[in-house]
């Protein structure tokens, strides 16, 4: 999709947008930086080591949130 944006002339954010998920450091630089919506992996990682330890049942709703950056 990028790659047509530059093809097209286009400016994104403003002819199209692009919302991607799993929040990564390469999307905060590409094109000026593109919008996600992802978890939290530490707070996963950090709840299967706890029931991992304990074997206790965990049942948690780990909240996603969004990286509004240029491309929407």
């Amino acid at each position: 999709m990028l790659k047509e944006v530059l093809q097209k002339d286009w400016t994104l954010g403003q002819d199209l947008g692009i919302l991607s998920h799993n929040d990564d450091v390469i999307k905060e630089i590409i094109s000026g930086g593109i919008t996600t919506f992802s978890t939290s992996f530490a707070r996963i990682g950090s709840e299967a080591a706890r029931f991992v330890l304990e074997r206790t049942l965990i049942r948690e709703v780990v909240p996603t949130t969004l990286v509004d950056r240029n491309s929407v």
